[in-house]
């Protein structure tokens, strides 16, 4: 082959070997094992994916917003030592998430090893949803994650983020960085999902305050020594709403 010839397929192959990147890329990230959940890691039970799954292909089927989630154990089990912003934007990038033309799709991926989460947004959603994303991150799913719930955390980070993300999106809501998020001091604006918790609180309050009025008995009089203590509570004045 002459050195002309030789330059010439170099040349045609230029094109083919510059793609050789994207695609060894590509190829670091597996293929979906379901419509909308990829549990990688094991860490989302048959019953609460079951849920997850079918509230989010519900909402897919009534808004067109295709939101997905990902859990895996650790980013190094695909080849990668980026910052969990870039990585979750490659797996999405990957995956076609999305309508093109609206480029309206969501990720939701959680590393469980590396203690990770990123909401990936497509390119159609206002630069304010960020922060957004970011917010349901912070109030839906740290909190369980925080005791281990993973389940329960990606459950509810998955509903908040078809009503907090994709639904105001679809609708052409205006939107700030807070509104529609509950205030966490307000308990009337409690999310659904919180409200089991704080009835068990409750629950739990109650039952210690009362096993501390039956276990005072149990202890020694200062005075005589005896075990006769009892304890009683009188409301002296009634709390009212006024202010002085």
């Amino acid at each position: 082959m002459t050195r002309l010839r030789a330059l010439l397929v170099i040349l045609a192959l230029l094109p083919g070997l510059a793609l050789l990147p994207n695609l060894a890329l590509a190829q670091d990230f597996p293929a979906p094992l379901a419509d909308a959940v990829s549990d990688y890691a094991d860490v989302i039970d048959p019953e609460t994916e079951a849920r997850i799954s079918e509230a989010l292909l519900v909402f897919r089927a009534n808004t067109r917003v295709e939101i997905r989630v990902v859990t895996i154990a650790r980013q190094s089990d695909y080849g990668s030592d980026a910052r969990i912003e870039d990585f979750t934007r490659d797996w999405f990038n990957a995956w076609g998430i999305g309508d093109a033309t609206r480029n309206d799709g969501i990720l939701i991926l959680v590393s469980v090893e590396d203690r990770a989460t990123r909401i990936a947004l497509g390119a159609g959603y206002p630069v304010i949803y960020d922060g957004r994303a970011q917010r349901v991150i912070d109030t839906a799913m740290l909190p369980a994650f925080r005791d281990g719930r993973y389940a329960a955390g990606i459950e509810a980070g998955a509903i908040a983020t078809g009503d907090l993300l994709a639904r105001p999106f679809v609708e052409q809501q205006e939107v700030t960085a807070d509104s529609g998020f509950s205030d966490p001091t307000d308990t009337g604006n409690m999310p659904d999902w919180m409200v089991p918790f704080a009835i068990l609180g409750a629950i739990v309050m109650v039952f210690r305050r009362r096993a501390s009025d039956v276990l005072v008995r149990f202890r020694r009089c200062p005075s005589c020594g005896t075990r006769s203590l009892s304890r009683q509570r009188k409301t002296l004045t009634a709390p009212t709403t006024a202010q002085k």
